[in-house]
């Protein structure tokens, strides 16, 4: 994919260095923007707390 051909780190192992995907930014750009998406569902539908469950008598 995309990500894993922007997004690379080198490890080493056994004295050899090998290049491989970076999941670990990856993870982090999706939990950023699900928190954004989060924040943002928050502000725009705010919850109605005092809204009377019988709503319909009145």
């Amino acid at each position: 994919t995309v990500a894993e051909e922007r997004f690379k780190t080198t490890i080493v192992r056994d004295g050899q260095s090998t290049i491989v995907p970076d999941y670990t930014k990856i993870q982090e750009i999706f939990i950023g923007l699900v928190a954004l998406v989060v924040v943002v569902i928050t502000l725009l539908g705010p919850e109605y707390v005092y809204i009377s469950i019988f709503m319909w008598r009145d």
